[in-house]
């Protein structure tokens, strides 16, 4: 049984209240962390941990920007390891918020007209396909988390959230690969920035103005995109034969 199915069945009062929940919800956490920020922290932390969060959300520069950058900020207004930890964290806590938003929320792309359909007859048919194969799980688990942790274009939370669900991993199993890989691929650039200083920033620029982070992203993500469509034609000529 599919989420949307599931939310179809419920009174047209508790469809309200339940979706407003499920849409509401991630945004009221956000807020309450950052209130808390604002009560624990220095005016001048707690301002670099929302502008980085703020910059993360809305700009195209990924967190091999945001990381170095909240790092040194926090290093030349005399923050320690836990302040400059906590910029970092909010950061990551960017992922896992927007994450939370579109898991909860997915459904409502899956209740369109004819869009829906679409897509729960492709999370459905490549969800067939992992599960015939116990390694075909565990190699999408694997992709969608290095996808995510890696500093490319495109990468992050969001998209990695759609590919998880359009792939037909479990919406929980999403958001724990999600909120993982977002950790793992942000707190080793914050170690580097802390310990090497500067020069991991000015990597970060070179990198970015390279393109080569945009051309990886592409490729990834159309990679992605290819797999999912072979697991779509693959799935349903699997169940053709067998009807």
């Amino acid at each position: 049984m599919t989420t949307a199915t599931a939310f179809e069945r419920l009174p047209p009062t508790q469809k309200v209240v339940v979706r407003g929940l499920l849409f509401g919800l991630p945004f009221l956490i956000a807020l309450g962390y950052v209130a808390v920020l604002q009560a624990l922290l220095r005016p001048v932390i707690f301002g670099i941990a929302v502008v980085a969060m703020v910059g993360y959300l809305l700009t195209p520069l990924g967190a091999e920007f945001w990381v170095p950058t909240s790092v040194l900020f926090v290093q030349e207004n005399g923050g320690g390891v836990a302040e400059a930890a906590v910029a970092v964290a909010s950061i990551v806590l960017v992922d896992w918020f927007t994450a939370l938003f579109l898991l909860w929320n997915f459904d409502l792309a899956e209740r369109a007209p004819l869009l829906g359909r679409f897509i729960d007859k492709m999370e459905d048919r490549c969800r067939r396909f992992l599960e015939e194969k116990p390694w075909r799980q565990r190699l999408a688990v694997a992709a969608l988390a290095l996808y995510v942790a890696v500093p490319v274009q495109m990468s992050g939370g969001v998209i990695g959230s759609i590919l998880g669900r359009v792939m037909g991993i479990p919406r929980y199993r999403v958001f724990t690969i999600v909120a993982a890989s977002s950790a793992a691929g942000a707190f080793p650039i914050a170690a580097a920035t802390y310990i090497l200083g500067p020069q991991v920033l000015e990597w970060a620029k070179g990198w970015a103005a390279s393109g080569i982070p945009l051309v990886l992203g592409v490729i990834v993500l159309v990679s992605f995109i290819a797999a999912i469509a072979y697991m779509f034609r693959r799935s349903r000529r699997n169940h053709d034969e067998a009807a």
